[in-house]
């Protein structure tokens, strides 16, 4: 809930990153930090977030059709739901 309330506290101060999410700064001396999404036990393994942003880091988005554009996005559902 403490957490909850830092965000919301930078959100009405309107910090947020150039995409428009928040910061998620630490606010404070609270001490608390942002833990990721996709955390795992073994580190060495990839995640979930790592296999799918190096296949959206490999995209040429400049030389993408619309058709290659909505199968890459069937591609990355199905590697989402398998991961």
């Amino acid at each position: 809930v403490a957490r909850a309330r830092e965000i919301l506290s930078g959100l009405e101060r309107d910090e947020l990153t150039r995409s428009g999410r928040p910061t998620l700064s630490i606010a404070g001396d609270s001490g608390s930090s942002q833990l990721g999404l996709f955390a795992v036990a073994d580190r060495d393994a990839p995640t979930r977030s790592d296999v799918l942003g190096d296949r959206l880091t490999a995209i040429d988005i400049d030389d993408t059709t619309p058709r290659q554009a909505l199968e890459l996005l069937a591609e990355l559902k199905k590697l989402a739901e398998e991961l």
